[in-house]
């Protein structure tokens, strides 16, 4: 693998590696992970950085998540239930659900345009040279210390164990 200065064509190419999306999605609608932390964490290993912080509500990255990405997500799964109830108009149902994964996912890629632009305000050299793996295990544990919003449980953490083997699999490649 080799690096990628640019945040979002890495977090397409980490997306689209085998298993990766199937378990991110699971991290993000069984336990509220983010996914996007989860994957600037991968990256900013790759440069050999350790995340100390996420970012506060009030910054860039967490204002344009919670009011802008996530009502987003919230209005296509609203829309992805319903349209199974919805009967003749199938196509510009689908239609508008498309567009709003592309909403989505567009606002996605400015979280993580936040979340680049900010690389020194969230993380610094990796000065006590943690090997890669653990570096990668590190900054994850960064993503859910949060213990309101993740409280310690076998399985969320199982999931990430998972998500930890598979991006040390992703950097080894």
């Amino acid at each position: 693998m080799t690096k990628q200065s640019d945040l979002w064509q890495f977090a397409n190419d980490f997306y689209a590696a085998p298993d990766v999306a199937k378990q991110l999605l699971a991290l993000q609608n069984n336990y509220q992970v983010n996914v996007n932390y989860l994957i600037y964490a991968l990256w900013l290993s790759t440069f050999n950085y350790q995340l100390r912080s996420l970012p506060a509500a009030d910054d860039g990255a967490g204002v344009w998540r919670s009011e802008i990405a996530l009502p987003l997500r919230t209005l296509r799964f609203s829309l992805r239930s319903a349209k199974n109830n919805m009967q003749g108009i199938p196509e510009t149902v689908e239609a508008c659900y498309q567009k709003m994964l592309t909403a989505e996912l567009a606002a996605e890629r400015v979280e993580l345009d936040f979340l680049e632009a900010d690389i020194k305000k969230y993380a610094q050299p990796n000065v006590e040279k943690h090997a890669v793996d653990k570096l990668i295990a590190i900054n994850v544990a960064v993503c859910c210390s949060d213990a309101e919003l993740f409280p310690k449980s076998e399985e969320l953490q199982l999931a990430l164990e998972k998500y930890i083997q598979l991006a040390i699999n992703y950097m080894e490649y």
